[in-house]
């Protein structure tokens, strides 16, 4: 396991990540998970969470992931679609993003699995 960190925004280069890892010692920044677990925390609640990465250190993300949600946090398909028409050239870096989300969701999918699995067989 590794640690993360609660963060209010996006580490857009590999240079950021990197000094976010220096300074820290976390592996990843998790933007969703910290309001959660402040409410745990509050309610003297146990929590976890299971992540998986989309967007590696050595990844910069294009600008378009950055446009791509939506303040209801869906994809907004007319953003993604704006930003690329302004800046074709990022293309390449999104179909990697997507194909790194794509195998970090498998990954999330078979951990979670395995998680069920062992739930059932120690009831736990």
């Amino acid at each position: 396991m590794d640690a993360l960190i609660g963060g209010g925004s996006v580490a857009v280069t590999p240079e950021h990540k990197r000094v976010l890892f220096a300074s820290t010692g976390a592996a990843a920044i998790d933007l969703e998970s910290a309001a959660v677990a402040r409410v745990a925390a509050e309610y003297g609640l146990d929590f976890a969470v299971l992540r998986a990465i989309a967007d590696p250190a050595r990844r910069r993300l294009p600008p378009a992931a950055l446009v791509a949600l939506g303040p209801d946090g869906r994809i907004s398909i007319e953003q993604v679609l704006k930003s690329v028409f302004r800046r074709p050239a990022q293309i390449p870096d999104l179909i990697a993003l997507g194909r790194e989300a794509a195998a970090a969701r498998r990954t999330l999918q078979r951990a979670l699995e395995f998680y069920r699995s062992r739930a059932n067989t120690t009831g736990t």
